[in-house]
Parts: C-alpha cells; sequence; structure tokens
C-alpha cells in the first residue's frame, strides 16, 4: 500500500520500524529459543510476502516512471510492467521445476550436502537452463502473439 503511494522511502522506513518492534516484542519472551525461531517466521513472512510482493506494484507501474520513448526512440507501451511480472514468474517456475525434475532424474553430484543434501549440480544447471527457455518463450510469446 505504502509503495503504491509513491514513497519508497516510506514504505522501507514503515517496514523497518514494524519489523524492529515485533523483534524486541518478541525478544521478551522468557525462552531465547522460542523468541528466535519466532522472530525468523516473523521476519521472514513479512519479508517475503509484503515487502517483496510490494514490489509488484512498483513494477506493473513501471511505464508510468519511465520516459515516452525509450534510447532508441521507439514508444515504450503502457503494458510493459505487466510483461515484467510474467516474465519474471516464467522465469522463477521454469527454473524450479527444471531444478527439480532434471535433479531427480539426473542428479549425481550433491551441491552442498551439509546445507541440502538433495540438491544437485545437474538440477542447479538444469534449473538455469529451464530457466532461461521459459523467460525466453515468454519474450517470444509477448512478441508475437501478444505485443507489448
Amino acid at each position: 500500500m505504502i509503495v503504491y503511494l509513491g514513497d519508497p522511502f516510506l514504505a522501507n522506513g514503515f517496514l523497518t520500524a514494524v519489523l524492529l518492534t515485533t523483534m524486541v516484542l518478541q525478544l521478551a519472551k522468557q525462552r531465547i529459543q522460542e523468541a528466535i525461531a519466532s522472530v525468523s517466521a516473523t521476519f521472514f513472512g513479512v519479508f517475503y510476502v509484503g515487502w517483496l510482493l510490494s514490489h509488484a506494484i512498483s513494477i506493473r507501474i513501471v511505464a508510468n516512471q519511465l520516459p515516452a520513448v525509450g534510447p532508441t526512440g521507439a514508444e515504450i507501451p503502457a503494458e510493459i510492467g505487466f510483461f515484467f511480472i510474467v516474465m519474471c514468474l516464467a522465469a522463477a517456475l521454469g527454473g524450479d521445476t527444471g531444478a527439480y525434475f532434471v535433479g531427480r532424474r539426473y542428479g549425481r553430484r550433491k551441491l552442498a550436502p551439509s546445507i541440502s543434501p538433495n540438491k544437485s549440480v545437474e538440477g542447479a544447471l538444469g534449473g538455469i537452463a529451464f530457466g532461461a527457455l521459459l523467460a525466453a518463450g515468454t519474450q517470444l510469446f509477448f512478441q508475437e502473439v501478444w505485443p507489448v
């Protein structure tokens, strides 16, 4: 909501104040292990869901913040923000899906067994490849089928 109003400094300040207040209140608990787990869950829940998702609004209305024409003289369409969001989601979906299926099928060499024992080098490479392919496919779709 605050990002939508157009003041990123206010949005970051508000988020920081809320998170610090929540952390201080949680640390007043009797057991420190409970407090640390609660602070972590609260922080990452707010950060991932609230703060990162609020940037989707900024990306969606990015055309309002850009000049009317780009560096090549071509007009920048108002729907460019929608394209950016769909392309980011497609790349993330392709990366996660590719890493999972390639890793399950061809994964032999462990990537970081002490951190995540089921991750493999092959899965990581598959994720990069599938993410890039899906991002390129999204670009082609928007160029050919739904020009922005």
